[in-house]
């Protein structure tokens, strides 16, 4: 059987809301929805299907082959804030703790996954310079409490 050739597809006009600003992007902790860090730039969680599988065997002519993985993995998330230095308890209370998080678009549609905050970093103070921190946000995709692998849930912005 001769080998079947990719197929053209043209590109189509996509629909939709194409953001026109990344404002307001929010992170909200399950166990801690008001702690005192003020977001100011928010990576939300990227998707992954990880590397190709190699499947070229020594029956190879021409080209290496390979394969997609079955499986999908959510990335981490980041962001940026200011803060009060008064929460340094509630951040080291809430590190590796596992809980839903909540990822809120600027247009209110919402990514909501279970994670953990994983690290926190701290800038250097400056004198005449705002004091800023880094998360990192690890996306489990676990249910800590039923102890069953779950996807996260998008919901759509409301009217849309």
């Amino acid at each position: 059987m001769p080998p079947t050739p990719p197929v053209k597809t043209a590109r189509v006009t996509p629909t939709g809301f194409k953001m026109p600003d990344g404002y307001q992007s929010l992170v909200t902790l399950q166990n801690a929805p008001s702690i005192q860090l003020w977001e100011k730039q928010v990576k939300p969680p990227g998707v992954s299907g990880g590397d190709a599988i190699k499947t070229s065997t020594m029956h190879n002519k021409v080209v290496h082959t390979k394969a997609a993985r079955k499986l999908i993995d959510w990335e981490n998330q980041t962001f940026t804030f200011a803060y009060d230095p008064d929460a340094m308890p509630t951040i080291r209370a809430q590190v590796n703790v596992e809980q839903s998080i909540t990822h809120t678009w600027p247009d209110h549609s919402s990514l909501v996954y279970y994670g953990w905050l994983m690290k926190v970093e701290f800038g250097e103070l400056k004198e005449g310079e705002q004091p800023e921190g880094t998360a990192t946000i690890c996306v489990s995709n676990w249910d800590p409490v039923n102890y069953q692998e779950v996807e996260p849930v998008f919901t759509p912005a409301p009217g849309t």
